[in-house]
């Protein structure tokens, strides 16, 4: 196998791999819209954390992902959202099984972006296989 088809093979196999924990984290991500809007909306979604602009703009679905992403982050990186917030909480306002969907969602997303930095590593590398060493070394 030469070295050009082995970093082929890497970056296929790491977008094929970002690709099923990306369905994966837009899966969890509406089931916590439907599981923390339910719960949070009623503490946190007012005009005291938000603009009139932003509650019109956040309460329909397709923005609603971002709201439910301001909350994830108020739950796993409380002093993340400090400056919105302040010290409003939400870990008591939550289930166990929140909680732990939050942060698996958040483990996931941080990985989403090492797998895309390394895929984006692995075509470049490529690239310049393929245009600066003509063929030259087997793996």
């Amino acid at each position: 196998m030469s070295l050009q088809e082995y970093y082929v093979l890497t970056g296929y196999s790491f977008f094929f791999y970002g690709l099923f924990l990306f369905i994966l984290m837009v899966a969890l991500l509406l089931l916590q819209v439907w599981t923390l809007s339910r719960r949070l909306d009623v503490h946190l979604f007012n005009e005291n954390y938000f603009t009139q602009q932003e509650i019109a703009m956040f309460s329909s679905f397709p923005l609603s992902l971002l709201k439910t992403l301001a909350y994830i982050r108020l739950i796993t990186f409380p002093n993340s959202l400090r400056k919105r917030f302040g010290d409003a909480t939400a870990r008591d306002k939550i289930s166990i099984f929140d909680l732990f969907i939050s942060h698996l969602t958040m483990l996931i997303l941080s990985i989403e972006v090492l797998i895309l930095l390394n895929f984006i590593f692995a075509m470049m590398l490529n690239y310049i296989l393929l245009e600066f060493v003509d063929g030259a070394g087997e793996v």
